[in-house]
């Protein structure tokens, strides 16, 4: 085989691995990494409000929170963990798309 050839060979196996990969990662769950909708099937970020011991609810801005959430990690453990830690909270409302989520805190 020529130089010419063993080039063509490789180049040929390049694009079909570029190609087969995502064509395959359709048929999965998603979002998954490798395939062509890997940021298309994220939700946007939950809006979190939180409940105080009086009774009253204080909406949270995540920009206070996080410098750049990423829509891949899973936020909500440490974002209730940390609103917890303040004082006199009873609790962390996560409103999302899938509806509301009430944490109590401990």
């Amino acid at each position: 085989m020529t130089r010419r050839t063993v080039l063509r060979w490789l180049i040929a196996a390049f694009l079909a691995v570029q190609l087969t990969l995502p064509i395959l990662a359709l048929a999965g769950p998603r979002p998954t990494g490798f395939g062509w909708q890997m940021f298309t099937a994220y939700a946007p970020p939950p809006t979190v409000s939180i409940e105080m011991a009086d009774g009253s609810v204080v909406p949270i801005e995540l920009a206070d929170l996080l410098a750049h959430p990423r829509p891949e990690a899973d936020l909500h453990t440490p974002i209730v963990t940390d609103l917890c830690e303040r004082e006199d909270v009873v609790a962390v409302i996560l409103t999302a798309v899938g509806g509301d989520r009430r944490v109590a805190c401990p």
